[in-house]
């Protein structure tokens, strides 16, 4: 639709003076009937001035022009309708005028696209007048509605903008919301009813629109309005919003300036009062978990009201006083969880070591959150702040008295994590040991076998003694060990056997690899239909490796050699639905950290001994431990020396660091990457904590074979944190 104005009509009909004369049927009334009323518009101006008298000229004028007067939008086009308004009812009228008749009976074809009649062959004067009529009392009808529904419309939108206008002098004058509680004038007061005034009448003017559009439609309008909360100051209640548009959101100004006068200067004391009485019940708290003893259950989180820091912080935004209490509230749920079993280093239940990693991994998250609101609240701290609440903080000696309360937290919170993490590296060397203590036996045939891990000591162990070297168990609780029982001086059978879980044994079955050799079962995996082992030979300063799967019942599945692997098993995974496994062998001394051998094999065998691929990793060191996350295998190892996937060799930058290589489930080695640490320390336990998370857990000394270690000689722990990209985002110094 072409936008026409008196200005362009008035062109045209200058130029008509010079241009040639029309022929009403030919030039005019043929655009008329193909509908062409953008073109036809200002023709038929230029046809009015050739001839004034014609009187359906200014039907189908006030006809086109009663069309563009509802086409174009009232409420944004207001000049436009007015204008066509006022063409219709001018061209109306003159039609009225000038009609007769003759013109009628003459021209009833040019009548034809008015549908006055159905046929037009019977068209008379009368009905011709009556439609002229009919069309005019609707256009007069239509400018009334529109003057009205404009008119509530601006109106609505003129005290809406003054609302903004005065919230706006409000947010300038006041940079907080306590600002207006502590420095409340008669000007403030006023404005605040001023406020209030004009959302009234934007709300009645807002109606008195809707009302309008719903007597008489314009267009698709069809408003409501949704009224916003003003919740947070300064960032809240500043935008204006679109009237034209149905659904208009609208600050809710009026609830605002309502509940400032009902809560000005009247719960700010009640606040403070309550805020004494949370804090000594927190003080006490914290006194008391500071002391307590472990118990079977946590201790319950302090939770602070949540209303009560809502309306501190809604009278004083990013308030001192909140960030005070939210901390020690944070705080308290850190001790709590210090005082959890899990931490309990003299927890007799067990639990998986993973379980307890997880929760490791969660205290420390927890005590970064407790830091984090630490130096929110430190952040906080001014003169100005601490004036407020001058009451409160007089008993912590004020603004300097503060600042020191929140740097000795940091440091304590600090020490305490520290402290907890030394508590995982004793779980870290029950998980390796299988034990709690050194003298758990379990008796057959009037012999003892060690319900813990040994290190093979062929010379020291007794003739007819049992010593065991792995330990494993399965989901209902049946524990299967494996080692050797020294048959001669010179001379050890392999032994694997089967526990219940009331300590009973089941079964004991002895194997020999090769007869008058010193050998062991030296790995072992429990598995849901018994278990299976690797039974090891030293023949001469050569490894022979015997892979055995037993049922439960003791019944031997298979056994069979593995060829191609020529050193000690140190990490061994078997994936019995998949009849294959995951061997990491190194080295002929049983003491895993005897630097015997450079080369380290991380191998794949089928069930029957078939060797599927074979990896080679060179470092100076032992094995620690190996998670498998998807489809990627993470092998972990502390060295002295390391030769990297492009040959190069590095130095650890102490005695002994830890390295990771990546090694995919075809053998391929995407990646190896030492940790370096100017400190000597090595990795003993590794666990995924999640599908993105790996822990390591080790020692910070010398490199040692923790079988040997006394529990209570182990060294402060070292605890890290590894992504899958194999970086070692944490630790814990």
């Amino acid at each position: 639709m072409k936008k026409f104005s008196l200005f362009i009509i008035f062109g045209i009909l200058f130029s008509s003076l010079f241009g040639q004369r029309l022929d009403y049927e030919d030039d005019v009334y043929e655009l008329i009937k193909k509908n062409k009323i953008d073109e036809v518009y200002p023709i038929l101006w230029q046809y009015q001035r050739q001839d004034p008298h014609f009187a359906n000229t200014y039907v189908q004028i006030a006809m086109i022009a009663q069309f563009y007067a509802k086409e174009y939008d009232p409420l944004i086009d207001k000049k436009e309708v007015d204008h066509f308004i006022y063409v219709a009812k001018l061209c109306w009228g003159l039609a009225k005028g000038k009609m007769t008749e003759k013109e009628v009976r003459k021209n009833r074809e040019f009548f034809e696209n008015a549908k006055i009649v159905d046929n037009i062959k019977n068209l008379a004067f009368e009905d011709v007048m009556r439609f002229v009529e009919k069309r005019n009392a609707e256009i007069v009808e239509y400018e009334k509605n529109v003057k009205i529904i404009v008119a509530n419309y601006h109106a609505s939108v003129r005290h809406y903008n003054e609302c903004i206008r005065l919230f706006h002098g409000i947010n300038r004058k006041n940079a907080k919301i306590k600002d207006i509680y502590l420095n409340v004038n008669d000007s403030l007061l006023q404005t605040a009813k001023n406020l209030s005034a004009s959302f009234d009448s934007t709300l009645f003017y807002f109606q008195e629109y809707k009302t309008a559009l719903k007597n008489y439609p314009v267009k698709k309008y069809n408003p409501t309005y949704q009224l916003q909360p003003i919740i947070t100051f300064r960032l809240e209640g500043l935008t204006s919003s679109n009237f034209l548009k149905n659904e208009v959101p609208i600050w809710d100004y009026g609830t605002w300036v309502r509940d400032l006068f009902a809560t000005l200067n009247s719960e700010i004391k009640e606040n403070r009062n309550k805020a004494m009485l949370v804090d000594g019940e927190m003080n006490q708290k914290i006194e008391d978990l500071s002391t307590a003893n472990f118990t079977k259950e946590m201790p319950p989180f302090y939770s602070l009201d949540a209303k009560l820091v809502n309306k501190i912080e809604k009278y004083d935004f990013q308030s001192v006083l909140a960030a005070f209490l939210t901390y020690k509230e944070q705080k308290i749920k850190f001790l709590c969880l210090l005082h959890s079993p899990l931490n309990n280093k003299n927890d007799t239940n067990f639990i998986p070591l993973p379980q307890r990693a997880r929760f490791y991994e969660s205290l420390l998250q927890e005590k970064n959150f407790t830091d984090s609101l630490n130096s929110y609240f430190s952040k906080q701290i001014s003169k100005r702040n601490v004036r407020k609440y001058q009451d409160f903080f007089s008993i912590y000696q004020g603004e300097d008295g503060i600042k020191k309360y929140s740097t000795k937290e940091s440091t304590e919170n600090k020490n305490l994590l520290n402290q907890s993490f030394e508590n995982l590296k004793f779980f870290a060397w029950d998980e390796i040991n299988k034990r709690k203590n050194d003298s758990a036996t379990v008796s057959h045939n009037k012999k003892n076998i060690p319900l813990y891990v040994q290190i093979p000591d062929f010379e020291k162990c007794k003739l007819n003694e049992y010593f065991t070297t792995a330990i494993s168990s399965d989901e209902n609780k049946n524990t299967y060990l494996t080692g050797f029982y020294k048959t001669s001086q010179k001379a050890t059978s392999c032994f694997v056997a089967k526990m219940d879980k009331h300590r009973k044994i089941e079964w004991v079955k002895t194997f020999t690899i090769k007869p008058n050799s010193q050998e062991t079962g030296t790995v072992l995996q429990a598995n849901e239909n018994g278990c299976a082992a690797i039974l090891s030979a030293n023949v001469d300063g050569t490894i022979l490796n015997i892979f055995l799967r037993l049922d439960g019942a003791g019944k031997e599945i298979s056994k069979k050699e593995l060829a191609a692997a020529k050193f000690l098993p140190r990490i061994f995974v078997f994936d019995e639905i998949n009849e294959k496994m995951i061997l990491i062998s190194k080295g002929i001394h049983y003491n895993s950290v005897a630097n015997d051998f450079s080369q380290c094999y991380v191998s794949s065998f089928s069930a029957a001994g078939d060797t599927l691929w074979n990896s080679r990793i060179e470092f100076d060191g032992n094995v620690a431990d190996m998670v498998k996350v998807d489809t990627v295998f993470y092998v972990f190892g502390n060295f002295a020396k390391l030769t990297l996937t492009d040959g190069k060799s590095v130095n650890s930058q102490a005695k002994t660091n830890s390295f990771v290589a990546q090694i995919t489930e075809k053998g391929k080695i995407l990646k190896l990457k030492p940790f370096f640490n100017t400190d000597s320390y090595f990795v003993m336990k590794v666990t995924k904590i999640n599908s993105e998370t790996i822990n390591l857990i080790g020692i910070r000394s010398e490199p040692q074979d923790c079988r040997q270690i006394a529990k209570n000689k182990l060294g402060n722990i070292f605890y890290g944190l590894m992504n899958l990209k194999t970086e070692l985002y944490f630790t814990n110094k």
